[in-house]
């Protein structure tokens, strides 16, 4: 009797596992477990170390969103630390949650419509979060566009010879190559009026 309920617990318990604890079940040599208390003793001894106690709820209180970091990378925090943490429920969870958030667009969007649960306020912060993921990028690609197109039409500006403009000329005024010989005539004439009347004198 005892016989058939260890093996009723064994068969029981194997149907609970999946993924890589199968996978340790079927390497199992044949005849290796008797009895419930033998399965039992090999699986902790093969997985006691990934058994974790979970935290105190109270531990993300610690948790706060630093200055400059983005509400991605604070989702992603808050991912790692509630997955340490024992079962909340939604109120609690929620009020956690905008507890961390630093003031901004995201902290007034939940304060203002409140969310009716911890999924339903996760599928908007997420949808945030990607919606500012795409914003940022769209703002850097544009950033460099920008930044291109001036170094562009700084280097046309300096390969661009520049043509010095002429005074126009005032009405009656002579041309500068005409006015320039005027001026030379005008001083031979007083130099020849000169000797002239140094001669008479003489």
């Amino acid at each position: 009797m005892h016989a058939v309920k260890d093996e009723i617990q064994c068969r029981l318990f194997v149907g609970t596992l999946e993924g890589p604890p199968i996978k340790w079940f079927l390497t199992l040599p044949n005849r290796t477990i008797d009895c419930f208390k033998d399965l039992g003793e090999l699986f902790l001894n093969a997985y006691s170390g990934i058994f974790q106690p979970k935290k105190h709820f109270t531990h993300l209180f610690s948790l706060k969103q630093k200055e400059g970091e983005t509400n991605t990378g604070l989702v992603q925090r808050w991912n790692e630390a509630i997955n340490e943490v024992e079962p909340m429920d939604d109120k609690t969870s929620i009020a956690l949650f905008m507890s961390v958030l630093r003031s901004g667009e995201l902290f007034r969007r939940l304060d203002y419509d409140n969310p009716t649960s911890y999924k339903a306020m996760m599928a908007r912060v997420n949808k945030f979060c990607a919606t500012e993921e795409s914003d940022r990028s769209k703002s850097k690609n544009d950033g460099a566009l920008h930044k291109g197109s001036e170094k562009k039409n700084e280097k046309a500006r300096a390969t661009t010879l520049s043509i010095p403009t002429l005074k126009p000329l005032v009405s009656g005024e002579a041309a500068p190559v005409a006015r320039i010989k005027g001026i030379e005539e005008g001083g031979e004439k007083k130099k020849a009026r000169r000797s002239k009347e140094k001669a008479v004198a003489l």
